[in-house]
């Protein structure tokens, strides 16, 4: 139990360390999530995290730096159930179930898309956003952040 919070500590320092090396102001500072997932290409780069509240509740945190300009959305998303449930791919073609929350804001609607038995993959859609915000959102399947 002791090697587990020493584990989840150290990769608390080094997600730290990944957003500081961002030039990301101190109010990333203010909260630690346990499930982490970031993506990087030459379009820009974004980092999702998240918290489980309750099986039909997340608070979550998105950030998107484009050109040196960066873009945060922070909020809680609810549980939308699906029938038969959805499935995405990583980029190496392995498919996981998973679960899809959705955040409403007068912007913006996203769906964040978590592998909620493994925590493994994460991908955020966003819909009816206004310009500001779209071009903050890569729709891409996110890998979670190794220590």
């Amino acid at each position: 139990m002791k090697t587990n919070n020493l584990i989840r500590h150290l990769i608390s320092i080094a997600i730290l360390i990944l957003m500081l090396s961002f030039k990301l102001n101190s109010s990333i500072l203010n909260k630690i999530y346990k499930y982490n997932f970031y993506y990087k290409s030459a379009n820009g780069s974004q980092f999702v995290s998240y918290n489980v509240i309750t099986e039909k509740k997340i608070e979550f945190r998105i950030i998107t730096i484009i050109a040196n300009e960066k873009k945060e959305i922070i909020g809680n998303a609810v549980y939308k159930k699906n029938g038969d449930g959805e499935t995405i791919l990583d980029n190496t073609g392995d498919g996981y179930f998973v679960d899809e929350y959705i955040y409403t804001s007068k912007n913006c609607t996203l769906t964040i898309r978590i592998d909620n038995e493994e925590h493994q993959v994460c991908q955020v859609l966003s819909k009816n956003c206004d310009k500001s915000l779209k071009i903050a959102i890569f729709n891409v399947v996110m890998q979670k952040l190794r220590s």
